[in-house]
């Protein structure tokens, strides 16, 4: 949630696509759920508070590889 935080202080400089600016965060938030529990949806669905059905839906929809090695933990977070 450090991510949250940051936003927090950032100066909105330009209009914003806010649906946008909230799938990024989403899709960097499954993303380190799942680098975390290395690549075990269920462990990874019950840390972000869904169910496993739910985040297997999340992952499809956003393209988010199912291999954990095909996710860098540094620049594939958004």
């Amino acid at each position: 949630l450090q991510m949250l935080e940051s936003f927090y202080y950032m100066e909105i400089k330009k209009q914003v696509d806010f649906f946008e600016e909230i799938r990024r965060f989403e899709i960097a938030l499954i993303k380190r759920a799942l680098l975390q529990t290395g690549g075990r949806q269920k462990e990874s669905a019950r840390l972000l508070g869904f169910s496993t059905s739910n985040l297997n839906n999340k992952i499809k929809r956003f393209g988010i590889p199912s291999r954990v090695s095909a996710l860098s933990p540094i620049n594939k977070l958004m």
